[in-house]
């Protein structure tokens, strides 16, 4: 998942932990349990430094980046 900012920067993207919860039950949602009009509240937990500093943490999510069309690793709004 990536979250866009207004000028389509990215403000969180894997490895970020992004959490989503329906503000009618307060309960967690998958993207699957989304639907459009629905109330959500967004969270971003921050990486640990380690995925950051070093190129191969993007190793392992390379391939879902590349198919949401997320290619550049570069920096990111720091959150």
């Amino acid at each position: 998942m990536i979250i866009l900012g207004p000028q389509k920067e990215a403000l969180l993207v894997v490895p970020e932990l992004i959490i989503l919860v329906n503000l009618e039950t307060m309960e967690p949602l998958s993207n699957a349990d989304t639907a459009v009009g629905q109330r959500v509240l967004l969270l971003g937990v921050p990486a640990p430094r380690q995925w950051w500093d070093k190129p191969a943490g993007y190793d392992c999510w390379a391939n879902i980046l590349k198919q949401i069309g997320y290619c550049e690793i570069g920096p990111a709004v720091r959150i």
